[in-house]
Order: structure tokens, then C-alpha cells, then sequence
């Protein structure tokens, strides 16, 4: 596969999805951006949103492969807190009338290494300066006014603390890559093939780095792909998933997304089709007299934005 092809292909792929916090917070956005020269999967999402009056016994995050550094931007009380990769679903714990800023970028490689393995941090929550020692950032991105202002200076924090620069792509980020392009729709032989490598080696080496093995993170990836297709508005099935993605059946999908959400496939879309009506209609009502309702979500495709 010719590397061109392999970025252009990741850059496709939609970001993962946490669909409580984007149907049930405030001004949620996201923007996409290329954040890590050193590797060939180097996109990350930044996120924003804030809480309403009282925690929602609903929220919580979902499977998505990735870890979260979060900030609490609370002026007298700011917070940074980093989840690791996260294997079911998980309720978090957010205070009300607060922003939060978030950071996920989509691999584990080519971050320095620091006070406590990532692979580690699978299904724990930990300050950020215990991961990565004593910092400001905190105090830093509380104080800012936008999303944009924090964003640039997390990539400034991100270049100096973050980024490995003797990291090369490895064998073990070009199985990850595998399992995106593929949807979580891979097999081990043919992780084997493409990598030149034995099943053995991949899968000892894959979760040496992130902690979780080949088939848990390739079942999550399918997740976030069956998520996302589930969440679509013009939805007509499971069926559709089933086939696309490659599950036994019909069972296999409803036993599979209900062990990573803790719900049914159809329950989920209800949940979720709900709050997005209850949101959308708040907002309608909340800027009638202002020229109409503005958009709540937003997704910008960026490269190397910050600096």
C-alpha cells in the first residue's frame, strides 16, 4: 500500500464518535487536525463543549481507541486529566455550568515516554502532570476565551512534551492502520500478510504499546464504525451494518454493541435521536428572536493548525 494512498485513505476516516456528549452538552464542536509529524496515523480531535445545570445520570463515554487528555476550564479550580483507552463504556463524572477542552489523538505511538506507560492507563483516569509531569497547562488553557486559542497553545504544550522526535513508524502503528482502513473488519492472517510479520509477534507487540490486544481494539474500531452508521439520520437497519462490517449475524452485532454501551443498537439510536430533537428545539426556541437557530456542531478539516 503506498504511503500517499494510506494518508489520504486516514484522513477520510470520520473521527470516533462519544455521542452523549454530543447530543446531550452545550456548544459542543470538534476539529480534526494533523497534529504528530513523526507518525503516519497523526490525526487527533479537539473537542469543546459545556455542561448544563446537573450531571446526567445517561452520560458517559463509549469504546473509542483512543485516549483523552480533557481540561476543566475553571478559572479558581482548573483540572487536566488523561483517560486511557477504555474497553466498555464508562459514566464520567462532569460539574455543571462548566466548559471542558478535550484532546484525542488517534494512536498511542510516537509519544514520548513518561512518568506512567499509556498502555497502563487502559480503563483509569489519571492527572495529566501524573503522566507527564508538573505543568501549567492547566492554568493556561482555563484562561483562554476560545477553542481556537486553546487549541494552538496545546499543540505549542503538544511540539515540546508530547511528541517523540526519534519515534519512526513501526510495525505496530502500521497494524493499527490496518484495522481502521478495514473498519475492524480484519482478520489476524491478514494483518500477517500485509505485515510481513507473524500473527504472534503482531499481537504481542501491538498490546505491549496500547495495552489492549489486536482482536479487542479491532472490535472497537467496528464499533465506532457500527456507532457512527447507527447515528446517521436516514438509518434503516441493522441489517446494513451487519453486512458492511462483517458480523456473524444480526445477534452477534446486537451482543457485540450492547457489551461496549451497556444498551441495545435500537435503545442507543433512540437515546440519542431524542436528545439531538430536545437540543435542537432549545436551541430553535433560544434564538428565534436572533435570526434563527445556529448550528451546534461543527467539524473542521485542518492541517498543522497551531504553532
Amino acid at each position: 500500500m503506498e504511503y500517499k494512498n494510506i494518508i489520504a485513505q486516514l484522513r477520510a476516516i470520520p473521527p470516533p464518535r462519544q455521542p452523549w456528549l454530543s447530543s446531550a452538552m452545550y456548544k459542543y464542536e470538534e476539529t480534526l487536525v494533523s497534529w504528530n509529524p513523526m507518525c503516519i496515523k497523526n490525526n487527533a480531535v479537539y473537542y469543546q463543549f459545556t455542561t448544563g445545570d446537573k450531571q446526567d445520570d445517561f452520560i458517559g463515554i463509549v469504546p473509542d481507541a483512543c485516549v483523552n487528555i480533557i481540561f476543566k476550564c475553571s478559572s479558581d479550580n482548573p483540572v487536566a486529566l488523561i483517560w486511557g483507552i477504555q474497553e466498555g463504556c464508562a459514566k464520567i463524572m462532569l460539574e455543571p455550568n462548566t466548559t471542558y477542552f478535550g484532546f484525542k489523538p488517534y494512536s498511542l505511538v510516537g509519544i514520548k515516554k513518561n512518568k506512567t506507560s499509556l498502555r497502563d492507563l487502559k480503563n483509569y483516569v489519571l492527572a495529566l502532570e501524573d503522566v507527564f509531569g508538573a505543568s501549567s497547562i492547566a492554568e493556561k488553557i482555563a484562561i483562554k476565551s476560545s477553542m481556537r486559542e486553546r487549541i494552538k497553545l496545546f499543540q505549542n504544550y503538544a511540539m515540546s512534551n508530547l511528541i517523540d522526535e526519534k519515534y519512526f513508524p513501526d510495525n505496530t502503528e502500521y497494524c493499527a492502520i490496518l484495522i481502521c482502513l478495514s473498519s475492524g473488519n480484519i482478520k489476524l492472517e491478514d494483518i500477517e500478510r500485509e505485515t510481513g510479520y507473524s500473527e504472534r509477534y503482531c499481537r504481542e507487540s501491538f498490546k505491549s504499546t496500547y495495552g489492549v490486544s489486536l482482536k479487542h481494539y479491532s472490535r472497537i474500531v467496528r464499533f465506532q464504525n457500527a456507532l457512527r452508521m447507527l447515528m446517521h439520520e436516514d438509518w434503516t437497519g441493522a441489517s446494513d451494518i451487519v453486512y458492511k462490517l462483517g458480523y456473524f449475524d444480526q445477534s452477534h452485532f446486537i451482543n457485540e454493541f450492547k457489551g461496549f454501551s451497556l444498551t441495545s443498537p435500537y435503545k442507543f439510536r433512540n437515546r440519542y435521536m431524542d436528545l439531538l430533537s430536545r437540543k435542537r428545539t432549545s436551541k430553535i426556541i433560544n434564538n428565534a428572536g436572533t435570526g434563527g437557530a445556529k448550528r451546534i456542531f461543527e467539524r473542521d478539516l485542518l492541517e498543522n493548525y497551531g504553532g
